[in-house]
């Protein structure tokens, strides 16, 4: 379950470095279209190549204001800095929880039509997976599924922490 927290992590930093690059990007071809720049530049076509095909689909929704101001590139950036202040956290925070799932407690609610041999195959695996483990077996009633809680506790976990 570590390889899927690092992943998630990972996955949150290289989103993040994106983001952060293209959201420059857009920075710098704002900047340059505020002067008469040479269109054979390989600077000014790298730039008006990347971003024009997001910026051409918001100046569809959003027209010109009056004297011809582009608000695109000022939204793009305001979407950019969204997605960093949302993406990016669900990403890390999913992470982490698939850590706390590894290592703290978990909780699986199986149907009542689940077989007990798989319930224990499941408890089996949990243990091997969970330092110094105790198991709760819910049978299923009436208007509950069965339960299977593996909690482990361990100073191993919190020093990692």
């Amino acid at each position: 379950m570590f390889v899927l927290s690092n992943f998630f992590g990972s996955l949150a930093t290289i989103v993040d470095f994106t983001l952060s690059a293209y959201m420059w990007i857009v920075i710098g071809r704002a900047i340059i279209s505020w002067v008469n720049p040479d269109p054979y530049n390989p600077i000014v076509r790298f730039l008006n190549e990347v971003t024009e095909p997001v910026l051409s689909r918001i100046r569809r929704v959003v027209p010109l204001f009056a004297g011809g101001i582009d608000f695109s590139p000022m939204l793009l950036i305001v979407a950019i800095i969204f997605l960093q202040s949302f993406l990016v956290p669900t990403l890390r925070s999913i992470g982490f929880s698939v850590e706390t799932v590894a290592f703290g407690s978990v909780i699986f609610s199986l149907s009542t039509w689940t077989p007990p041999c798989l319930m224990s195959l499941i408890a089996s695996e949990l243990l091997l997976a969970s330092p110094a483990p105790t198991i709760t077996l819910a049978r299923p009633t009436e208007d509950s599924a069965a339960s299977i809680e593996i909690s482990s506790i361990s100073s191993a976990v919190q020093r990692q922490r």
